[in-house]
């Protein structure tokens, strides 16, 4: 029933403006990059590398984290970390107005999404920020929310997945 209500959300949340994007011209241009981590558990090793690898490249970045894999995380890097509950999500399973107004207040010029599966949570986290860039990998309705998606191929596990990822963002 929710993912059927979620489904039908969908058309209203369009909004397209095309422009030619390069990744130099993202990284150059963006001041205050939010990374949005998958909330699968199964893949903590993976948003491990993930957290690391962001600030040595990219030092300017804040993560949103869910709070089970938040505690899975030994070392954390010296990034600023946002950490939402699943009280913040509301009957839908969407970013409660809370959390969206928490973090549009952060005025993010560049969103990263590193979700490899699809997830209406941040979908809707994207959709909702006034953010300029919003960059994830393809999925079946990233092209709705992103004005930047990235279809790998040729990719065996999660971890080659993050890694080309991380290359084609010049990281």
């Amino acid at each position: 029933m929710i993912s059927i209500l979620q489904k039908l959300n969908f058309p209203f949340g369009r909004k397209k403006k095309f422009e030619i994007i390069s990744p130099e011209k993202l990284l150059e241009n963006s001041k205050n990059v939010l990374v949005l981590i998958p909330e699968e558990i199964e893949l903590i090793e993976d948003i491990k590398f993930l957290i690391e690898e962001f600030p040595k490249h990219m030092g300017r970045c804040t993560f949103l984290i869910e709070e089970k894999i938040y505690t899975n995380i030994d070392s954390l890097p010296e990034c600023p970390i946002i950490v939402y509950t699943q009280k913040q999500k509301n009957l839908f399973k969407m970013p409660s107005k809370n959390l969206i107004t928490l973090l549009n207040i952060k005025n993010f010029d560049l969103i990263i999404d590193c979700n490899l599966s699809e997830s209406n949570f941040h979908y809707w986290i994207s959709k909702n920020l006034n953010a300029k860039y919003k960059v994830s990998l393809f999925r079946k309705n990233s092209t709705l929310f992103n004005n930047l998606v990235i279809k790998l191929r040729n990719v065996n596990n999660t971890r080659e997945a993050y890694e080309k990822y991380l290359q084609i963002l010049n990281l």
